[in-house]
């Protein structure tokens, strides 16, 4: 393979000049495995092509046209590489194109190592019918709802009066999936309490009745309802001795409802064999 003599690179068998193109003004350009980049003159003459930093990548100019050292690199020995493929260097340093620094990486792989590094937003969209649609930035917001991504950035700061996202509600949240899904689950519970107090109060005037302590059947205090009641007390927590279970009763028991059942059950299907074995012996004749 051609050797350029004056141009000091790794010493090595596994170090090669690989050809990359030959141009038609003669010139001939040449990539080592090491990232460096020779070129040879129509008349033989021989030197080393200039690189330089362009957006944090080390780079060069061929025919009057920029590529990035490590692409060229890994055109010459990664068989897997294709054009437009993602290349990294192992130790973060761009400057280091040899091809042992080198690793080529699908889309997928490439997303999963720097996607924690993107600056979009997260975007949340309620839609008219009230579900909730958690986006990774503004850009998936819009092709999610069939618009560009400026129409969604004019609805969110509030700069047209007429928008074809009418009905929806959008902002930027910082919420995972996760934490949007507790945050859904709490505003739930939150409903359904409010329909049990709302529910109590259509009952009567002790809308607390279930959960005060001093309430079983009247108010053991003697007021006349919850509202102006200074006596409230609430049910304390029991632990079960059974299944470690939480529960709220106003009398003191060992066990919850649940595992109460579970013993009185168990205790009826007990009686029921024995007295089976019983009448099957003849022992009540």
């Amino acid at each position: 393979m051609l050797l350029f003599k004056d141009i000091k690179v790794p010493s090595g068998d596994e170090y090669l000049w690989q050809k990359i193109k030959t141009t038609a003004t003669g010139k001939t350009y040449y990539i080592h495995t090491s990232g460096i980049v020779a070129v040879k003159g129509k008349t033989g003459k021989e030197w080393m092509l200039q690189r330089y930093m362009h957006r944090k990548d080390l780079a060069c100019k061929i025919d009057n046209k920029m590529i990035k050292v490590k692409n060229l690199v890994a055109a010459a020995v990664f068989q897997s590489y294709k054009k437009g493929k993602p290349v990294i260097c192992k130790d973060r340093n761009s400057e280091n194109c040899d091809y042992k620094n080198l690793v080529v990486l699908d889309n997928r792989s490439l997303g999963k190592l720097t996607g924690h590094l993107s600056r979009s937003q997260k975007v949340l969209v309620i839609t008219p019918d009230g579900d909730r649609e958690l986006h990774r930035s503004v850009r998936a917001a819009g092709k999610a709802l069939n618009c560009s991504y400026q129409t969604v950035l004019d609805y969110i700061s509030g700069k047209v009066k007429n928008s074809v996202l009418s009905g929806y509600v959008i902002y930027y949240t910082s919420l995972t999936k996760k934490e949007l899904a507790k945050a859904e689950l709490m505003r739930e519970l939150a409903r359904v309490i409010k329909l049990k107090i709302d529910a109590a109060y259509a009952a009567g005037d002790f809308w607390q009745r279930d959960v005060c302590e001093h309430y079983s059947g009247r108010c053991e205090k003697g007021g006349i309802n919850c509202d102006v009641c200074t006596e409230f007390k609430r049910v304390e927590p029991q632990y079960c001795k059974r299944c470690g279970a939480k529960f709220f009763k106003r009398i003191q028991s060992i066990r919850c409802p649940r595992c109460a059942a579970a013993r009185k059950k168990s205790a009826q299907r007990k009686y029921a064999v024995l007295h089976t074995r019983r009448a099957s012996s003849g022992y009540f004749e």
